[in-house]
């Protein structure tokens, strides 16, 4: 009886575990997309073929409305949108990472960061 208890708490921590961070790769050739979500924050990362480093950062930079994002096909700042929406923003040739904070947004900031997300991964899975 008592092996069938453990077995009940074990699978309950399994299951809240699995459920407080979801964790998304995707793999094509040498792209490499990892969406990660916690209680905490959002992460988007992507590793793509640098040749499409400019298609992917002037994607971000009409869809954040700022154009001075980058510098040499690099940043590491906090972007603060108009919205008020805060992230971090990462990048470099074929890498690209945001990270935001939950606690310091709101669900429609994360939505947005979500969706801007996704445009990404499709400008980078794309075939040209």
């Amino acid at each position: 009886m008592r092996k069938v208890g453990l077995l009940i708490v074990l699978a309950i921590l399994f299951l809240v575990c699995c459920k407080q961070n979801r964790n998304r790769t995707t793999k094509s050739g040498d792209v490499k997309v990892t969406i990660s979500e916690t209680g905490k924050e959002y992460r988007f990362k992507a590793y793509f073929e640098k040749e499409k480093t400019a298609t992917v950062q002037t994607y971000i930079a009409a869809q954040t409305r700022i154009n001075d994002l980058f510098k040499n096909y690099q940043t590491n700042k906090e972007v603060i949108l108009s919205d008020d929406t805060k992230f971090q923003l990462k990048s470099k040739m074929g890498y690209v990472e945001m990270v935001l904070d939950k606690r310091a947004n709101d669900d429609i900031s994360l939505k947005s960061i979500k969706e801007l997300s996704n445009g990404i991964k499709e400008k980078i899975l794309a075939k040209n």
